[in-house]
């Protein structure tokens, strides 16, 4: 199998379960409201457009291989930058850890679309682009699928460590709220840091992508 489907499969996992990871962590961990979060995530949105729409532009003159490898590293680091968000962190320091890690994935899509068709025959491409939505799809379910039963485990880990062992300087007795919040915010933490290293394994097969260029 070429590599390209694979890192276009593996971006597609960690991307859409980190997005439901997000949305959830904005709003179990840090109390935000659903429209609170939206108006969070929708700047991110915006400039994952314009990213994408700019690195397919570089993946004319560049190598789309260099391109992909730097946006999956740079997006490892962002995710792991994730683990500082707490419930005291700020709406603009949020926001911006949102619109670096859309920067990080506009700077992959368009070059793994790029290198998806161009090593495959002209009478191919309509098969290859169809092939291409499909392993999307998969990549998208399974990392939805399987982010939500990893969060489960790990809100259950949690939640089950704060019972045992409650904080010190907490007098009263913990509320069911306050350990719903710090159960999720340490449970998305983890996550992020699972997803960073997932990020780092998908820039592996990038090193035998190949341009086909035309002369």
């Amino acid at each position: 199998m070429h590599a390209a489907p694979v890192t276009g499969d593996l971006e597609s996992f960690t991307n859409f379960a980190m997005s439901l990871i997000i949305a959830l962590f904005l709003q179990k961990g840090l109390g935000l409201s659903a429209q609170q979060a939206g108006e969070i995530m929708l700047p991110a949105a915006f400039v994952w457009g314009l990213t994408s729409f700019f690195s397919g532009r570089l993946s004319d003159h560049l190598e789309s291989r260099w391109l992909i490898l730097v946006g999956a590293l740079s997006q490892a680091v962002v995710l792991a930058l994730f683990v500082g968000i707490t419930p005291e962190s700020s709406a603009v320091a949020i926001a911006g850890l949102m619109i670096m890690r859309s920067m990080t994935r506009g700077l992959m899509q368009s070059p793994i679309i790029t290198l998806s068709m161009v090593v495959l025959p002209d009478h191919q491409v309509r098969l290859g682009a169809g092939l291409r939505s499909l392993i999307n799809s998969l990549g998208a379910t399974f990392g939805v699928a399987t982010s939500g039963f990893f969060l489960q485990q790990r809100l259950a880990v949690w939640t089950q460590f704060f019972q045992e062992h409650p904080p010190h300087a907490t007098v009263m007795e913990m509320s069911d709220s306050w350990l719903a919040q710090e159960a999720t915010t340490r449970a998305a933490h983890d996550l992020f840091l699972a997803a960073a290293v997932a990020v780092v394994l998908t820039a592996i097969p990038v090193l035998w992508l190949r341009d086909r260029r035309v002369s």
